[in-house]
């Protein structure tokens, strides 16, 4: 025999499968409150696909021999796992045209020892981040070789130059005498604060190679329509 399905049994049914249904639910948030919060890679996107790679193979690239770093304290290091031990103890690399070339092959474990542990590539694509840099990183909030031209007018790659180069994820400027590049490798709440943050390498080179420098920034609160502040990775 067919119910009909506007009777009052079928109604007194439906109303019991919704409490239970409901039921259900409460108790799915709850169990998810009851959750100790963890920094997770949500929201964190690598752009890079040298430092994706690394972050793949963790453990292997924190141990792996490189060409050996000249501290300025006399030590040297020769391995992620070192050099980021003697910086998080107060080590600075020396300050010789020598030793600040090798630093370049060291910004690979700064921007490793800066992420979750479980880091991973996945994330959005990059999305004219470039330009963002050019127009809106503050140069005088970090150390560099344009430090003597800036000022409280002056002080974007934009506002110094017309001939900035801009891509997905980098900015440059280069000319006869020199290099300064920006790139953004990677994107993720560095300091916790819920806010997405920048992990940008920058090269800052003479041609006639006397003078070097590399530096792993940081950017804090990427979603500001304002200047950006970046410091340098120091270890601590």
């Amino acid at each position: 025999m067919l119910m009909n399905p506007h009777s009052s049994q079928c109604r007194v049914l439906s109303n019991k499968a919704l409490r239970v249904l409901c039921i259900s639910a409460v108790l799915v948030k709850v169990a998810a409150c009851g959750q100790p919060a963890e920094r997770s890679a949500a929201g964190l996107t690598i752009f890079s696909p040298t430092l994706r790679q690394a972050l793949a193979q963790r453990q292997q690239v924190l141990s792996a021999k490189r060409t050996a770093l000249s501290l300025s304290d006399g030590a040297t290091v020769n391995s992620c796992e070192s050099y980021l031990k003697a910086r998080k103890a107060g080590a600075q690399i020396a300050e010789t045209v020598a030793a600040q070339l090798v630093a370049s092959e060291y910004l690979l474990c700064e921007a490793m020892d800066l992420l979750p542990a479980k880091a991973s590539g996945t994330g959005r694509m990059p999305d004219k981040l470039g330009t963002r840099v050019a127009k809106q990183l503050d140069l005088r909030t970090f150390p560099s070789s344009l430090g003597p031209q800036l000022d409280a007018e002056r002080y974007t790659l934009a506002a110094l130059s017309d001939a900035v180069k801009a891509d997905d994820v980098a900015a440059a400027i280069e000319d006869e005498s020199s290099t300064l590049r920006f790139e953004v490798v990677a994107e993720a709440d560095i300091n916790r604060d819920g806010k997405q943050d920048w992990i940008i390498w920058m090269t800052d080179e003479s041609r006639d190679g006397n003078y070097r420098g590399y530096a792993t920034l940081v950017v804090d609160d990427v979603t500001a329509s304002g200047p950006l502040r970046a410091t340098a990775y120091s270890g601590g």
